[in-house]
């Protein structure tokens, strides 16, 4: 069963559904973000190490390490994949102990699609729904006032210097000026720290119904901060509210996910295992 595994494996990043998605999600055509969408039996740890060799051996260097997070038992998700030419991906997978590898049904998937993209046309269409407030000089000091306040510190404290605990979180604002405008300021306040930053997106991202990953979906707003130094991810998740610029809504990051949580998650599953030589056997065939 082992050569089976190893061989749907390889067959997995040759295939049409892989290579068609990378030449879908590259920053020269506008893309901002993507998630890919799996069903298999294979530990996620294995395709986190298959897929970070994969880049390799196309001589094509990732911007950041893969992180491995969970939306529970049978939900994994190869995190913020940032090959140099690429928007930042995701592989979601979902436990299926009857495949190797797959595409997951497009309509069991969020969205209705296994291949899920964010580009410059999609969300400048997006944003024709929000009157945004103009930033004259007032408004730029309250959103950097913001990225010094009380809430943006929480943010640093649980995803910049206790990251070896926490691997995601969301800090909630109120905002009525254009995401574009907060991401460039926050740009500013990070790397006058010192900060090296990848880049800042503005996106939308797909929420669940009744706590199952569905078609079913509701778009969420949030602006993501890529830093490689330290290595991590800000992110601010919004509510439009054209009455104010920018403040924090009055509760904790949200959504965290501790390395507890998730390790939690995979342990609860029996997925299939390949050891280190197995998976070398495969990046040898990719």
């Amino acid at each position: 069963m082992k050569k089976v595994i190893q061989r749907e494996l390889a067959n997995f990043y040759k295939s049409d559904f892989w290579l068609s998605f990378l030449d879908q999600i590259e920053l020269k055509k506008g893309v901002r973000h993507a998630h890919l969408s799996v069903d298999s039996s294979i530990h996620p740890a294995n395709l986190l190490y298959l897929t970070r060799a994969y880049f390799a051996k196309q001589d094509e260097p990732l911007r950041r390490s893969i992180w491995l997070t969970s939306e529970g038992p049978g939900f994994s998700n190869c995190y913020y994949i940032a090959p140099q030419t690429r928007c930042h991906f995701e592989i979601m997978q979902r436990y299926n102990p009857e495949v190797v590898i797959e595409p997951m049904p497009a309509e069991e998937a969020i969205g209705g699609k296994n291949i899920d993209i964010w580009d410059d046309a999609y969300m400048a269409e997006h944003y024709k729904k929000f009157e945004f407030r103009p930033v004259d000089d007032a408004a730029a000091g309250t959103i950097d006032a913001f990225f010094d306040s009380a809430p943006w510190h929480r943010l640093l404290e649980l995803m910049v210097y206790n990251v070896q605990r926490n691997k995601h979180g969301h800090l909630v604002v109120r905002m009525g000026v254009h995401p574009e405008e907060v991401a460039k300021r926050g740009l500013a306040a990070l790397r006058k720290r010192g900060w090296i930053v990848d880049r800042a997106v503005d996106i939308t991202f797909r929420g669940d119904v009744g706590g199952a990953l569905t078609s079913e979906n509701f778009e969420y707003k949030k602006i993501t901060f890529l830093l490689q130094q330290p290595e991590t991810v800000l992110e601010i998740e919004w509510e439009y509210d054209p009455s104010i610029v920018i403040e924090a809504r009055p509760y904790d990051v949200t959504r965290l996910l501790t390395i507890d949580n998730i390790q939690k998650d995979l342990g609860a599953v029996p997925y299939q295992k390949l050891t280190e030589s197995e998976l070398k056997e495969i990046v040898r065939e990719i």
